[in-house]
């Protein structure tokens, strides 16, 4: 009993240390993730993490912007950016290997097609090599152009039919 006592002291007094790694660990992934993203974009964006693992946006000029007051374009890169830091930092903690597939379900959700932030995106995402193989499903001809296959799902009388093009 002695002894799981003292390991359970251990174990409080170690963890604030192990969290503070983790959420820093977690801060540069979404970093780097962030800086493959936005490196077309000619913007960047400092992103840091909390103890709660909520992320911040802090400009160049050092002014905080929480998520809550950014715009859709951004939150669509901060999210993407968050997402796959997060997945890479797991798959990597679980496995000891590099994330390999990426699924994406609508990720032009908040991007507009007047701005191009579309084609930047389908560009960034396609330029991403810290992930093998990344399938985006969407609704957006926009990003379906970009892709080096297509697949086509339309349903026809009750029934799906696939076009690979």
């Amino acid at each position: 009993v002695k002894v799981i006592g003292s390991l359970r002291l251990a174990y409080r007094e170690v963890i604030p240390t192990l969290r503070k790694m983790y959420v820093e660990g977690l801060r540069q992934a979404v970093q780097s993730v962030m800086e493959s993203l936005t490196v077309e974009l000619g913007r960047s964006f400092y992103i840091d993490v909390d103890e709660e693992y909520t992320p911040t946006i802090i400009e160049d000029s050092g002014f905080v912007r929480d998520v809550n007051l950014i715009s859709g374009g951004e939150r669509t890169w901060l999210a993407l950016a968050y997402r796959i830091g997060l997945g890479q930092l797991l798959m990597e903690a679980k496995t000891g290997q590099s994330l390999e597939l990426l699924i994406l379900d609508e990720p032009t959700e908040a991007l507009g097609t007047e701005d191009k932030s579309i084609e930047t995106l389908a560009s960034a995402i396609s330029n991403l090599r810290m992930v093998r193989q990344i399938l985006p499903v969407t609704h957006s001809e926009e990003l379906a152009r970009e892709a080096s296959t297509r697949i086509l799902i339309a349903k026809k009388n009750g029934i799906s039919k696939i076009d690979k093009t």
